[in-house]
């Protein structure tokens, strides 16, 4: 699972041929959650300030995780994205 970012003591990452919806692993030490780009949680739980740091990371970012999912999806490697 190829991290794309890693910034406030958040590792992120993008598994090729992931399910939709399009969404982010997120792992902050032993908690660990998948988020969709808009920032809701499908499954598992990281604290609440991580969680609106990282819904503000995400809108900043959304075209370029808009690319890297389609990059992900083509089995293309995926480049590091900025925190």
């Amino acid at each position: 699972m190829p991290e794309i970012c890693s910034f406030n003591g958040m590792s992120i990452k993008i598994i090729h041929w992931d399910h939709l919806p399009r969404h982010v692993h997120v792992m902050i030490g032993s908690s660990n959650a998948k988020i969709t780009f808009t920032g809701e949680v499908i499954k598992g739980n990281i604290p609440h300030d991580k969680l609106r740091i990282l819904k503000e990371w995400l809108m900043k970012r959304e075209v370029e995780l808009n690319n890297l999912w389609e990059s992900a999806q083509k089995g293309l490697p995926l480049e590091r994205i900025e925190p």
